[in-house]
């Protein structure tokens, strides 16, 4: 970090990570399909976790957040809500 400017992490310091490598990402966060999103969720859940955060950002563009954040909240959320279909809605 220079001057409160984080340095750009490279593919192959990413790889080194066991955290960072690819199918760890996958299988750890909100990544993939609404059904898998919801199977992780949902994993998170039976741990005793009683809140969720998602962070939709990760150099995708403004469309794909967009998209991101449409199908999260359409497709994943409705199956973790208690509140009445139509409070849901508001």
């Amino acid at each position: 970090m220079q001057q409160g400017v984080i340095e750009e992490v490279t593919e192959a310091e990413m790889d080194a990570n066991p955290m960072m490598q690819k199918d760890a990402l996958r299988r750890d966060l909100a990544i993939g399909t609404p059904e898998e999103v919801i199977e992780r969720v949902r994993h998170a859940e039976n741990l005793g976790y009683d809140q969720y955060s998602v962070w939709i950002d990760g150099g995708i563009s403004f469309e794909q957040k967009k998209k991101s954040l449409r199908l999260f909240l359409e497709r994943v959320m409705p199956e973790f809500s208690s509140a009445p279909a139509d409070a849901r809605e508001a």
